[in-house]
């Protein structure tokens, strides 16, 4: 039991960090495409 027991943790965490990785790179490509345009010129003013 404890080998499947860590089996299924190390599947568990495989998967969370998959999802958020996933997810991170998701929101990474059309995130900073729409707020850069806004904080430049507000930066640059």
């Amino acid at each position: 039991m404890r080998h499947s027991r860590t089996v299924a943790a190390v599947a568990a965490v495989t998967g969370l960090f998959l999802a958020a990785a996933g997810a991170a790179s998701a929101q990474v490509t059309p995130g900073p495409v729409t707020p850069p345009s806004p904080k430049d010129p507000e930066e640059a003013v």
